[in-house]
């Protein structure tokens, strides 16, 4: 199975190299690692090397406190697959080195870049179970860890034909995992001492950017503001009245997942009057429609909403909610089905709000949520979810210290 999942990841990337002639995404996916050659900076041999990998810019957040943690008794060797987390992690300097994953099918690639770097400790930041980079690691007996999992009964890796993968996964030294589902789910596979619940540990990178004013936004009390974070087409669609309809007396955010240039032409289509945020600050305080076409900032504009919505709930995958929740503000997802533990019990509690129509939308805008939302009852959560993960953190402590 080994060699057959080799085959068709490497057919796989050459089908994907092929849409690349006319996909802007798949074009930018092969043009950055073809162009970004591995970054080295402030290597000190007395060290030991730590590598933690994250597949974009999300598991980039999430990885951040631990860089800030442990940059002082490691060399931090960052790695990504795809180049959104790489262009941001760039313009940053918490490194020691920053370079691509070798994509899976080049065990070649993957050897030569383990023996360059010879990591004492791996941390997979979330979701990348790459058969052969986890092989590598297991055949070199280097330690490995798997870092904010949360995974379903019905997730691709428990499928009986993906045993081989599964087999190599299960060799981490450790699951930090959000939930108690998660827990009790590989607890069937695992021993009992490899895992550890922790919480969701977003909430430790909300913690930290809630208090981070570095990004210069103008706001006015008598403005109240809507961010819509990280939409898709489906998102604005629903929204799309409401903007037209509240522009007039709010500000209204427009932050697109895909920065590309496609999706910021067609929200221009959509919204002629809105402005760019490339060619302007952010103003908030006076009313209108601004496109965020930047990337990383959206983070911080959250901390300015009088409401958030925060997109990928009707079908493309719901995106970051809690960096929106910290901010103790009334959040909208689209959907209000979810299998994710921690939003189920947010919806249960009326923290975040399922929205699927139109009418749904204003009728939430016209009740005004705020004031049932800011409470001592929520801060008292929001404070024990931070918490929590911070403890996680002490578990992680414990365990390098073992095995480095």
């Amino acid at each position: 199975m080994s060699f057959l999942y080799s085959v068709c990841l490497r057919l796989y990337y050459s089908f994907i190299r092929c849409a690349s002639l006319f996909n802007t995404r798949a074009k930018f996916f092969f043009q950055s690692r073809a162009k970004e050659a591995p970054i080295f900076s402030r290597i000190d041999p007395s060290k030991s090397n730590l590598l933690i990998h994250c597949a974009s810019h999300g598991e980039y957040e999430t990885a951040k406190p631990l860089i800030e943690r442990y940059k002082e008794k490691f060399n931090i060797h960052l790695t990504f697959y795809s180049a959104n987390g790489f262009s941001i992690a760039k313009k940053e300097s918490t490194w020691s080195s920053l370079q691509y994953l070798p994509l899976d099918y080049d065990q070649i690639s993957l050897d030569k870049f383990l023996g360059r770097l010879s990591p004492d400790l791996v941390i997979i930041v979330q979701y990348e179970y790459w058969y052969n980079f986890l092989k590598a690691l297991n055949s070199r007996q280097i330690p490995f860890l798997f870092y904010n999992i949360s995974i379903a009964s019905s997730s691709w890796l428990f499928h009986p034909i993906n045993r081989f993968v599964f087999d190599q996964v299960k060799r981490a030294k450790a699951f930090f995992v959000r939930n108690s589902t998660t827990s009790a789910l590989l607890s069937k596979y695992l021993q009992e001492d490899s895992i550890s619940e922790t919480g969701d540990t977003r909430w430790l990178r909300a913690d930290q950017i809630q208090f981070d004013k570095r990004l210069r936004i103008l706001s006015s009390p008598e403005i109240k503001t809507i961010v819509l974070g990280s939409v898709w087409k489906e998102d604005v669609d629903i929204w799309h009245s409401s903007i037209l309809k509240h522009c007039n007396d709010k500000h209204v955010l427009l932050a697109p997942h895909e920065v590309d240039i496609n999706t910021i032409n067609d929200l221009c289509s959509n919204f002629p009057s809105a402005k760019l945020r490339s060619n302007c600050g952010l103003d908030f305080s006076v009313p209108g429609i601004t496109i965020l076409d930047t990337i990383g900032e959206l983070k911080h504009c959250y901390r300015e909403a009088s409401y958030a919505y925060v997109g990928g709930g009707l079908g493309n995958g719901q995106h970051n909610y809690i960096e929106a929740c910290i901010h103790q503000i009334p959040v909208f997802v689209g959907s209000h089905q979810t299998r994710d533990p921690l939003l189920i019990e947010l919806l249960q509690k009326g923290y975040v709000i399922g929205v699927e129509t139109e009418e749904e939308i204003e009728q939430h805008l016209t009740l005004d949520r705020r004031n049932s939302i800011i409470n001592d009852d929520y801060g008292t959560y929001l404070a024990a979810q931070v918490s929590r993960a911070k403890l996680g953190l002490q578990k992680l402590d414990e365990l390098i210290q073992k095995h480095v």
